[in-house]
């Protein structure tokens, strides 16, 4: 939870300090999924105006039982984000998204590793704040792949339950117009 803090107390600082080298469509916001699973989106926006490059990196997890039970995983993703204008403040969210993901996990002194890919559509609603911050809540449902250490067969998974939503605080850069006249 020391982490989540920090995060909490460093974003401001580099919202404001990536601002003056801000492009004009550009977004980094912080994603909850719960208290123990948070990460960090970047957007930017592409040639079309309702299309946009989406990074998510360091999407941590944390679970611990007890001293000889937890889990700890990471994980980077990167898709493209279509949207659709329902009204003023709202937008319908649609996409692709491709991601990998390792989870690390003690049982009883047992270490297991897995490592993840997914391949996953974005659905998902953004509500406008103001000029610069919106929230957004989105679920990926995933088809994925992943391989256990302990275990040199590789398990295929589907998962897309609700489960998987997630809620997101977003800023977003405007460029400066220059001025013509000078």
């Amino acid at each position: 939870m020391i982490t989540f803090k920090k995060l909490c107390l460093l974003l401001p600082i580099l919202l404001l300090t990536y601002s003056t080298f801000a492009q004009k469509s550009q977004e980094l916001g912080v994603t909850f999924s719960s208290l123990n699973n948070f990460g960090i989106v970047y957007k930017k926006q592409l040639k079309k105006e309702t299309r946009y490059l989406r990074l998510s990196g360091a999407n941590f997890n944390l679970s611990i039982v007890d001293v000889r039970n937890f889990s700890i995983g990471a994980g980077v993703a990167i898709g493209w984000e279509n949207r659709k204008a329902i009204n003023e403040k709202f937008n319908f969210i649609h996409g692709a998204d491709v991601g990998m993901k390792f989870n690390f996990n003690e049982v009883s002194d047992d270490f297991i590793g897995v490592i993840s890919t997914s391949f996953g559509y974005i659905l998902g609603v953004q509500y406008r704040l103001n000029d610069n911050f919106y929230i957004n809540l989105e679920t990926i449902p995933k088809i994925g792949f992943s391989m256990v250490t302990n275990n040199p067969e590789p398990v295929i998974n589907i998962s897309g339950n609700m489960n998987s939503t997630t809620l997101g605080i977003i800023y977003s850069f405007k460029k400066k117009e220059k001025n013509k006249n000078k």
